[in-house]
């Protein structure tokens, strides 16, 4: 049977948002990260008016509508080219309906047919403790007990001679932060724990209706950590706190005489 084509519709090809979870994965690299399992929304701010946006599990699809044409008949190798020039700022927020995972602000140049890689942490209340255990809290701001909104958080475990794991966590807009340990393996026969140093870095700017662009680093500052036991009282800040951690063991981080754990700028 003959077909005859009258006309094609063509489409130009999207960008491609894909979404990975930023406490997975045995490194800091977006590569070794697990794809996020399910659809998540995005608030554009700086867009084009014919913006199209699709979600999917683990990826958001945006593409322009004008990006799609009809020819006459078979479209040549020409008209199936991608022409040049038809990149766009988007900026949006992106949020998880399920609250499983904080909110990020993203900005970047779209339109140029390329994939985008973007990490998102799990948020304090959607995050469990199992039998790795973990540490908990409240990060503040020591000259104002204000909370330090979107901070993060990295856990370097010593598991052995020349062996560490590390363990990553974002405090919410409240500073609260649920970082587990959940690939923590079983203490060697006659070790009490594991030793481990905690790092935050925080932006005091941050408030807790705006989220950050994680891509941004200059955004952030290295904070120092106010010891939790330290004699004589007077405040002791360091840049990496020492905590002792062992499986199933769910500790709450605060600094002496507060509530939270206490930051300042290092």
């Amino acid at each position: 049977m003959n077909l005859a084509i009258h006309e094609t519709l063509v489409l130009q090809a999207a960008d491609i948002l894909y979404w990975v979870d930023a406490a997975s994965g045995t490194s800091d690299s977006v590569e070794a990260k697990r794809p996020i399992g399910h659809a998540l929304s995005l608030r554009v701010d700086t867009g084009p008016a014919d913006l199209v946006v699709r979600h999917r599990p683990g990826s958001t699809a945006v593409w322009r509508r004008r990006d799609r044409t009809l020819v006459d008949g078979v479209a040549s190798e020409a008209e199936r080219t991608r022409p040049s020039g038809l990149s766009f700022p988007l900026s949006a927020t992106v949020f998880d309906p399920k609250g499983r995972y904080n909110p990020r602000r993203i900005a970047l140049s779209a339109g140029n047919d390329q994939p985008h890689i973007l990490m998102l942490y799990p948020s304090a209340r959607a995050t469990t403790f199992g039998p790795g255990g973990g540490l908990q809290g409240r990060l503040c701001f020591d000259a104002d007990n204000r909370s330090a909104s979107w901070a993060r958080l990295s856990l370097t475990v010593d598991t052995g001679p020349h062996s560490e794991l590390v363990f990553w966590a974002q405090a919410d807009g409240d500073g609260e932060f649920r970082l587990s340990t959940h690939r923590l393996p079983p203490l060697p026969e006659g070790q009490q724990h594991y030793s481990a140093t905690l790092r935050v870095d925080a932006n005091p700017a941050a408030d807790a209706q705006t989220p950050l662009d994680l891509s941004v680093e200059a955004q952030f500052q290295t904070m120092a950590i106010s010891k939790q036991d330290h004699h004589p009282p007077a405040q002791q800040f360091t840049d990496a706190l020492s905590v002792h951690v062992k499986p199933a063991d769910v500790q709450r981080l605060a600094s002496d005489g507060k509530d939270c754990l206490a930051l300042k700028p290092s």
